[in-house]
């Protein structure tokens, strides 16, 4: 048994799991690489923003703290309530070798999809039930709570000890900031986690992105009936309105992030 438990947690059985994870991810969203890699850009950024540019230096003890909080809390928080897909279902797969895919498919959890509003679980053809999308809200909240608690111990811990290290080495120095209670702003960040950003990710990758953003310029782009030129090359208002649809989805978790961060802050 104890075997069985070291091997559950060695660091090969975390990364395969890790690399499935993305696999299933990519599978329902093949734009998950880059939007993750624009959330950890957008977190940073708008924690700086939402500080004010006056603020900053000041507030460099809060604001570093803000930013390794945030990047680590916000990336599981979007990880977590990612819509995924079994990414080995294919047409020529049998229902046999497609259940096959899903661990213990006899299991309640199985039937519990990780956004509350993708369309289909992870088999990628049986649709959700109402409780279940319920319960796709209410599950994740004591993982992100406590993702959140850690990650806002670690960071405000690592900001507190650079203060008092600052202290020691320059007694004289009187810093801009009140000094924070590590375990109050642990436990504010779980809740925040857990309530606030669990509804932004549910909201945004399950119902903004994929039927909104993702069905408009669907339709723009079925108006230009995918034709190519002569040289085989997309017409340039198709790609424009690619293009387009990535600034728009970047603009949306923009201005959804510089939300979160000041009402973070606040």
């Amino acid at each position: 048994e104890k075997n069985n438990f070291f091997s559950a947690i060695s660091p090969a059985n975390a990364i395969r799991a890790t690399e499935e994870g993305f696999r299933q991810r990519i599978a329902a969203d093949p734009e998950f690489i880059s939007k993750t890699i624009f959330e950890v850009i957008i977190t940073a950024s708008t924690h700086c923003i939402a500080r004010g540019r006056r603020n900053i230096l000041p507030e460099i003890d809060f604001v570093i703290a803000a930013i390794l909080t945030g990047v680590f809390g916000r990336y599981y928080a979007m990880w977590s309530v990612a819509r995924t897909k079994d990414y080995q279902v294919g047409p020529e797969k049998n229902d046999d070798e497609k259940g096959s895919n899903i661990p213990n498919a006899t299991s309640w959890r199985d039937k519990v999809p990780t956004n509350a509003f993708q369309p289909t679980l992870l088999d990628g053809r049986t649709r959700p039930t109402l409780a279940s999308r319920f319960l796709a809200i209410i599950l994740p909240m004591p993982k992100l709570f406590r993702a959140g608690f850690i990650a806002s111990t670690v960071g405000y811990g690592l900001t507190w000890f650079l203060i008092q290290l600052r202290t020691m080495l320059i007694p004289h120095y009187v810093a801009a900031t009140k000094p924070v209670s590590v375990p109050h702003a642990a436990i504010y960040t779980g809740f925040f986690m857990a309530i606030v950003s669990n509804t932004r990710y549910q909201l945004l990758q399950g119902i903004v992105e994929p039927f909104m953003i993702d069905g408009l310029f669907s339709k723009i782009e079925e108006i230009g009936g995918h034709k190519e030129n002569e040289e085989g090359t997309m017409l340039g208002w198709v790609t424009f309105s690619r293009q387009l649809k990535r600034v728009t989805i970047i603009s949306v978790r923009y201005a959804g992030g510089l939300l979160g961060s000041s009402l973070n802050i606040q």
